[in-house]
């Protein structure tokens, strides 16, 4: 699936994965190729973007919105950082 992650000043993640972890409004969720579509709001967190079951890359956020649609996932954040803060 296609990911984009998003602040107001720059695109922070563009690419492709296979598993997508984050916290959600109501606990951890795993978002798969093929996921329903959905928009949720994104919990402070870790975000875990993963390829053929090994850890790509893993960004920190505050807060933010999730959008399914498809096969492409956006996430929206006002900050997003490569530490725990």
């Amino acid at each position: 699936m296609k990911l984009q992650i998003a602040t107001p000043e720059k695109i922070v993640f563009e690419g492709d994965c296979d598993d997508l972890v984050v916290r959600a409004f109501r606990g951890e969720l795993n978002i798969l190729d093929r996921h329903a579509d959905l928009i949720t709001f994104v919990e402070k967190g870790p975000i875990l973007i993963k390829n053929a079951g090994q850890l790509q890359k893993k960004v920190w956020v505050n807060e933010g919105l999730l959008k399914v649609e498809g096969s492409k996932v956006a996430i929206l954040c006002p900050k997003v950082s490569d530490t725990e803060s």
